[in-house]
């Protein structure tokens, strides 16, 4: 919500730095356009492969805490 309260004051700098913090939590840059052309707060937030496939393993659950590194997903 912070990153489209920012995009409606038109403040660029408060822009920047929201989005800064986005990524620095991990969003990549596709699920932060998604926000913007939704207008409004995700419920979940996407995580896009980085090459197509088909999904082999989940080893994430809902409600989840994972650690830097943790192996979440196998694409084949």
């Amino acid at each position: 919500r912070d990153y489209l309260d920012a995009l409606k004051g038109h403040d660029r700098t408060r822009i920047a730095s929201v989005k800064t913090r986005l990524r620095a939590f991990g969003m990549q840059e596709r699920a932060i356009d998604e926000l913007v052309a939704k207008g409004q707060a995700l419920d979940f937030v996407p995580y896009y492969a980085d090459r197509t496939g088909t999904v082999s393993m989940i080893e994430l659950r809902p409600g989840s805490y994972v650690k830097r590194g943790s192996l979440l997903t196998r694409i084949q």
